[in-house]
């Protein structure tokens, strides 16, 4: 079966500046991929032909050490002829960020820095968090703060070495919890504080290092998270429904993303959430460790047109102590930096807001160009081929590509990040639902040039 067309710009068409009037210029020139022909807007191109994209691909490619099944499912953008690419630039939290995030997240009042690294700063934690364990008939929040918190400044407490400069103000704070010559290096710049909204205990913190800036809310529960659905939800079949349908959730997260001023991001994906805990099985205080269904992660990323930036693990996973350590006394191949990508990730549960995730927001530079005509099909297919092949010939991995789907990804060249038209290659590398958290991309192409963008 095939798809309705896209114009796309013949091979033997001679090379054309990607500009339009007024428009700062790209060059996407890449004289060694297929086509040879330079990116240009559909409008500049009066020899645009039409190609062909199909709805499936079956096939395969036998290799000297595997084999690779293509047995897939082509997914297109809603308005997938319409196709911007937008240059962004990294937007870094700094000091003043902290607080007034702080002032427009808490109730007025309520919140106090929980930055358990000195003696003065252990001392006033501690009483500030036995006042809300005398305050509160919360089981949880009292299990968290008494198992949690408190044996955390304690812990804090014995690794003192004397000269901390914590001053008790809202500012990034370098951390370091261990004596200096313990094996561990030293920690990103942080900052953490607990408040209430509503009368309901969370904490903030902020971290950046070199490369990457993160700010995180979340409730004092005792939980941890686990995806287990995918974007079409029916919460009834578990048993275990949040008190929001899915169209509810997505409401209260848009409006808390937008007051926190990060309105210019859309939702791209939303997954069924699973709460891990404990609950006390018998008489004797046993406890016994249970799952239930009980909210939706949503996520934010940018849209423009038809095109949003395409879900994966390297976009929207949940990274605890990313690249948190920003310098080296030793090998400087201790630890890898990772340069995360832009999302946001708000978790709805049964009682609202419980968690929001901002890493490394962007800021919108350019509109490089519009309307982006696309490499033809078949060659991009003939370049993404070509990597597989050479997979196949060299490594023991044998796999079912599963769903091709083109997207935005991001493309950093020459000192510029673009949100550029990719082409996705997902593997079953991770089991048959492809909207898992872990859906990972086995091959990403730039739809623009056929160059790659990433592969395993």
């Amino acid at each position: 079966m095939k798809r309705k067309s896209i114009y796309l710009a013949l091979a033997t068409i001679s090379l054309i500046a990607l500009a339009g009037c007024g428009k700062k210029q790209v060059d996407y020139n890449v004289t060694e991929t297929p086509g040879g022909a330079e990116i240009t807007e559909a409008a500049d191109n009066p020899q645009a032909i039409e190609s062909e994209i199909p709805e499936t691909l079956n096939y395969e490619l036998v290799g000297k050490m595997s084999t690779i099944r293509v047995n897939a499912t082509v997914k297109l953008p809603d308005k997938y002829t319409q196709c911007s690419v937008v240059e962004l630039g990294k937007k870094s939290y700094e000091d003043a960020d902290i607080k007034y995030y702080a002032d427009k997240i808490f109730d007025k009042g309520s919140y106090f820095l929980y930055m358990p690294y000195s003696a003065e700063q252990i001392a006033y934690c501690r009483d500030k968090l036995n006042e809300i364990l005398e305050g509160t008939d919360d089981e949880e929040l009292r299990h968290v703060i008494e198992d949690g918190y408190l044996i955390n400044i304690g812990f804090r407490e014995s690794y003192l070495t004397g000269d901390e400069e914590i001053d008790g103000t809202l500012k990034f704070n370098t951390v370091r919890p261990y004596p200096e010559d313990a094996d561990i290096q030293e920690f990103t710049n942080m900052c953490q504080i607990i408040g209430t909204i509503d009368g309901q205990y969370y904490m903030l913190v902020f971290e950046k290092n070199d490369i990457n800036y993160h700010m995180y809310l979340h409730r004092l529960e005792d939980y941890s998270i686990q995806e287990v659905g995918a974007e079409s939800f029916d919460m009834k079949l578990t048993g275990n429904l949040c008190e929001y349908t899915q169209e509810e959730a997505e409401k209260l997260a848009r409006d808390y993303v937008e007051m926190l001023g990060y309105g210019d991001l859309s939702i791209v994906k939303s997954i069924n959430a699973e709460k891990a805990y404990y609950t006390v099985e018998n008489a004797t205080g046993e406890k016994n460790y249970a799952q239930e269904i009980q909210g939706y992660n949503i996520y934010f990323g940018r849209k423009y047109g038809g095109y949003s930036v395409t879900y994966t693990d390297d976009n929207y996973c949940r990274y605890q102590g990313f690249g948190q350590y920003s310098t080296f006394d030793g090998d400087p191949e201790w630890i890898t930096i990772t340069d995360m990508k832009e999302f946001i990730r708000v978790y709805v549960d049964n009682n609202g807001i419980c968690e929001v995730d901002i890493v490394n927001p962007m800021i919108e530079e350019s509109i490089a160009t519009e309307n982006a005509i696309l490499l033809d099909f078949d060659s991009m297919l003939q370049a993404a081929n070509s990597e597989l092949q050479s997979y196949a010939d060299d490594y023991k991995n044998s796999f079912i590509i599963e769903e091709i789907e083109l997207g935005y990804g991001i493309e950093q060249k020459d000192g510029k990040t673009s949100l550029v038209p990719t082409w996705y290659f997902f593997d079953n590398s991770y089991g048959e639902d492809r909207q898992h958290y872990f859906r990972h991309p086995c091959l990403m192409i730039n739809a623009l040039d056929g160059s790659v963008l990433y592969r395993y």
